[in-house]
């Protein structure tokens, strides 16, 4: 199915709400960003130097989040992985090895820090201790002392050795 370019603006508009709610943007100069439906593709610049490239036939792009009237944006693993983060994040959970990686097998995380938190869409982190950077994996909805996870059945984890 064949979507919809977003011009700066509307691309702006979304990066205003993300830095509002996550204080991280995405890198607007280096990607197109394509709308079909609700789902949210990026796609590089680079692809037209192509030869072959049409804009007006692209039907691929790597899928970031689901929009919701240009307000909010339910990001994937990819779009939390594309974002830039200000010094000062917000509305981010960081998990720790247990957690994490209950979180990768499809697990809903309860934790007893979460019940006093708001219900609210957070990115979700894990503190790599190889890397020493944070890897990002998605959003969670936080809900009455739970976080639900949003990772599809096919990407999750089956088991650890």
């Amino acid at each position: 199915m064949k979507g919809e370019f977003l011009n700066k603006k509307r691309v702006k508009k979304i990066n205003e709400k993300l830095k509002e709610y996550y204080n991280a943007i995405f890198d607007i100069d280096n990607y197109f960003f394509i709308l079909r439906k609700k789902d949210l593709y990026v796609i590089s610049k680079d692809i037209i130097l192509l030869e072959d490239f049409d804009l007006k036939d692209v039907s691929s792009g790597l899928y970031i989040g689901e929009l919701y009237d240009d307000n909010f944006l339910r990001l994937s693993i990819e779009g939390t992985q594309l974002l830039k983060f200000e010094s000062d994040v917000k509305n981010v959970i960081s998990l720790d090895d247990c957690s994490w990686k209950q979180w990768l097998m499809k697990m809903d995380i309860v934790k007893e820090e979460f019940k006093n938190m708001n219900k609210a869409f957070y990115i979700v982190r894990h503190f790599n201790n190889v890397s020493k950077k944070y890897d990002y994996f998605g959003v969670g909805l936080l809900k009455e002392g739970k976080l639900h996870n949003y990772i599809p059945k096919n990407r999750a984890v089956k088991e650890f050795h």
